[in-house]
């Protein structure tokens, strides 16, 4: 996760476009050649050109060698130009965009691509100033429409562009083309975009061949053509404003002509102007202004399936994630807000003598509104809704059972697929394009023009960048090549930022690491779980020795569990490889043996799981390397009998209670045990936690101690109240602490106590994220603050020693034979599950993929999670 203040795009020079000399003079001898003709009229009579004209024809052989020569210059230096400049291959790879923002959950980003959180422009391409469209990506190149609109001109063109260059592969671009909103589609070698602006009456459909820009076939309609085609089975589905939706093959007639299969006349589905989405068999598509509906039709005939009415246009595309129809909509539109649009509609009903009633009805129909709509796209029954402050014109994007989108009330919104909100950020302008969803982060655009990244398991900004100048921005940026690639309203078509390194994924300690409640994967919890399977299948019958050992959480990383476990007089580590189906239990990869049964939680980082056998007081204890992929012993290293022996993971570091009074760290950055340093501190509790640079450990003599995370040198010592009865956890900003009854809150940068509370002993350790902490009391009380001190939530019942699971906006807890799932935001609580082996569960949980994963005293590892 990244942390700190955002990164700029714009922090790194941005790469210089270089004009030759050659440029140059190509750019500057047409004017000199007029201003000499001009001249030389000036300064000679008539006479005196007569005179002029018959020297040259006596000298014909000379005068012709001076043409020739000024000739040739002027050729050769625009073949030189043109040839010299940036150029890519005609080749178009593999990959597809079929549709508007890439597919059904309209994710704006190629699935193979790193999520770009640094750098500056990479390339503009500023041939023509304006793009409305979302830029399309496959095969290495990007396919893009231009918008050159003014009072005395209206001019569009298709580009493919190369991806890593942003050199011309080809453009197309007919003198009657007009400037277009359309975004490309492009799948089977086939590109096709709409053309015209909301004013044009006989908008074309287009199709070319993708490797080379050549025109297959154009078809014109009645309207405007600003809906982005989808592209599925061999044919093109595209809304054509009032001229309804058309449904035509992407393979001409033996002619050349287009095959138009069936078509929806306009005058039943009016202002079809969001982007169709053709998928298993049907199209859902959406209306305007004029029409206000979400429709689906057979895809081979047109025929319609259901019709839904909204109570407002919907100018987004609908989404499909997860067996769901997203769709979302509001008053206004892209260029007019809600209260724009009220102001133009009421004076026209005015010019017309409406009456007063009229006017108070129509100002309250177009007050400014939005919401999204979940649907059943079988039967287009409204499940949820979700209302906003005003209109969501972009289409959302649906990921890992999240839906993103912006509005024009400046927030950006991520939802649960039951409407619930997860989280919001305040981008302070509205927002009216769509956002991309890559891997770890979220990238949307505002109106204004600025760009910004952040993080979608925080919200928290990683990196921003203008792209804006004058005009609003229109365009819904994507993310591809390990860049962003977005148009303007000014700038060009830009290519901004870059990829970093990607990290080694890491289970970095006990619930995931300090402070880390043991939600893995930031996967929205199910709404109601049952037992999917139990590990061993039944421990009493099939293996009576094989227990899992209480008191230690699985770790999980990529798919897989790692377990402490009792066999056959045997103790150690297993990897377990989970299924892809629900209820399909793991399969298990190895089994790895040591003295003792591990102690504490396995952490599991790059290839190797390192654990800490036997507890505190026995014998001949050492810390294991195990080799993930074989389960062979990379290395081990002995601990004292006593050591606390709590360990945490970072990247390039493992660090080790491996004494009562010390903390080692050991460099893991190649899979070995690199150089270490030691430092003493003395009555360690519990492991320790990074922060700033900073080890942090708890001291049951001295409070909390800040080492540096490279020499282990002291950096500060923070005393608190009380003695540490909980070990401390951090954020960038804050260090946590429970001291006897006391939560303990400090500064990263000093150790200064900023604020306590009396909350009773915390019987399990303290969980945080970037909003809030929480902990549960020996009394079985769950409780969650924010960073101010602010006190969110009490609930009892909770069992002492399991720590509260925070995920989003909402708190899960475990009770004697319950999970309870409690919202935040309204206090709402409702049961997640409830099973019989719960009352004896041994360990907190972990959540990852939508599922929870528990230890039992008598059931072993114990999946939980939706049936479906």
């Amino acid at each position: 996760m990244l942390t700190g203040d955002p990164i700029s795009f714009d922090c790194v020079a941005v790469v210089p476009v270089l004009i030759g000399p050659l440029q140059i003079l190509v750019a500057v001898l047409p004017p000199l050649l007029g201003a000499l003709g001009a001249m030389l009229l000036a300064i000679f009579k008539p006479a005196a050109i007569r005179v002029a004209l018959r020297v040259m024809w006596r000298n014909k052989l000379l005068t012709a060698g001076v043409v020739v020569a000024i000739v040739g210059a002027v050729c050769l230096v625009s073949w030189t130009s043109t040839w010299l400049a940036p150029r890519a291959s005609a080749a178009v790879g593999g990959g597809d965009w079929p549709a508007f923002r890439g597919g059904p959950e309209r994710r704006g980003a190629d699935p193979g691509s790193a999520d770009p959180v640094s750098g500056g422009t990479v390339w503009t391409f500023t041939k023509d100033k304006t793009f409305f469209c979302s830029p399309a990506a496959a095969g290495g190149r990007i396919f893009a429409t231009s918008a050159d609109k003014a009072v005395f001109h209206d001019r569009g063109a298709i580009y493919c562009l190369d991806a890593d260059s942003g050199a011309v592969v080809w453009k197309y671009a007919p003198d009657d083309f007009r400037a277009t909103f359309s975004s490309p589609a492009v799948a089977g070698g086939y590109v096709v975009s709409g053309e015209g602006l909301h004013f044009v009456r006989d908008g074309r459909i287009t199709c070319l061949e993708a490797a080379t820009g050549k025109a297959l076939w154009q078809f014109r309609t009645a309207s405007h053509v600003e809906s982005s085609p989808s592209i599925y089975d061999g044919k093109a589905y595209v809304g054509a404003g009032d001229d309804g939706l058309y449904c035509i093959a992407l393979e001409p007639d033996a002619d050349g002509n287009p095959r138009v299969l069936w078509h929806l006349d306009g005058k039943d589905y009016p202002d079809c102007e969001a982007s169709p989405l053709a998928c298993d068999g049907r199209v859902y598509f959406c209306l305007g202004e004029e029409g206000c509906g979400i429709c689906c039709v057979d895809a081979r005939t047109g025929r319609q399936i259901w019709r839904v009415t909204t109570p407002y246009p919907a100018f987004a595309g609908p989404t499909l994630a997860g067996g769901r129809l997203f769709v979302g909509m509001g008053n206004g539109n892209y260029i007019d807000s809600a209260q724009q649009v009220a102001q133009k509609r009421i004076e026209q009903m005015r010019r017309k003598s409406a009456s007063a009633a009229e006017i108070a009805e129509a100002r309250q129909r177009l007050a400014p509104a939005g919401e999204v709509w979940t649907l059943d796209p079988a039967t287009g029954r409204v499940l949820s809704k979700v209302s906003v402050k005003e209109t969501v014109l972009g289409a959302p994007a649906a990921a890992d059972g999240r839906l993103y989108f912006g509005s024009r009330d400046g927030l950006f919104y991520c939802l649960e697929p039951d409407g619930k909100t997860l989280r919001q950020w305040n981008a302070r302008e509205p927002i009216i394009s769509a956002p991309a969803v890559g891997r770890d982060h979220v990238y949307f655009v505002t109106e204004k023009g600025r760009l910004y990244g952040l993080n979608r398991g925080t919200f928290r900004p990683v990196c921003e960048a203008d792209v804006g100048e004058g005009g609003s921005c229109i365009s819904s940026p994507i993310v591809a090549n390990g860049h962003v690639y977005v148009g303007s309203a000014g700038k060009g078509l830009l290519c901004v930022g870059r990829a970093v390194a990607a990290s080694r994924p890491i289970w970095a300690g006990r619930l995931g690491g300090p402070g880390r409640s043991g939600w893995a994967d930031s996967s929205a919890p199910p709404s109601q779980a049952a037992m999917l399977w139990q590990y061993p299948r039944s421990p009493a019958a099939a293996n009576p020795a094989a227990v899992l050992v209480p008191d230690v959480p699985p770790a999980f990383l990529e798919g897989s569990l790692y377990v402490g476990v009792r066999r056959e007089g045997q103790a150690g580590l297993a990897r377990l490889a989970l299924g892809r189906g629900p209820r399909d239990g793991p399969s298990e990869q190895w089994f790895y043996a040591a003295r003792s049964a591990p102690h504490g939680s396995p952490v599991v980082g790059g290839e190797v799981a390192y654990f800490v056998d036997g507890r505190p007081g026995d014998k001949g204890r050492s810390l294991h390397a195990v080799d993930i992929a074989t389960g062979q012993a990379r290395w081990k290293k002995p601990l004292a009998d006593d050591a606390p022996g709590g360990l945490l993971l970072t990247q390039d570091r493992l660090f080790v209670c491996d004494a009562p009074n010390r903390i080692t760290m050991i460099d893991v950055s190649c899979g070995a045990a690199g150089p270490t340093w030691s430092s003493a501190v003395p009555g360690i509790v519990g492991a320790p936690a990074t922060a700033a640079g900073l080890v942090l450990v708890g001291s049951a003599k001295s409070g909390v101690v800040a080492l540096d995370v490279a020499t282990g040198n002291a950096k500060w010592l923070s005393s608190v109240p009380e003695p540490i009865t909980a070990a401390p956890v951090a954020t960038e900003d804050f260090v946590v602490v429970g001291a006897g009854g006391k939560v303990c809150v400090l500064s990263v940068v000093d150790g200064a106590v900023l604020w306590s509370a009396r909350c009773g002993s915390s019987a399990g350790a303290f969980v945080c994220d970037e909003d809030r902490m929480a902990c549960t009391t020996d009394t079985g009380e769950v409780v969650v603050w924010d960073w101010m001190g602010k006190e969110i939530l009490r609930r009892k019942g909770g069992l002492p020693g399991m720590p509260p699971m925070l995920c989003g906006a909402e708190v899960l807890y475990a009770t004697a034979g319950a999970i309870e799932r409690v919202e935040l935001a309204s206090g709402r609580q409702s049961r997640l599950a409830e099973a019989a082996c719960l009352k004896e569960a041994a360990a907190p949980a972990i959540l990852a993929n939508s599922r929870l994963y528990l230890v039992t005293k008598s059931s072993g590892l114990v999946c939980l999670g939706s049936k479906e």
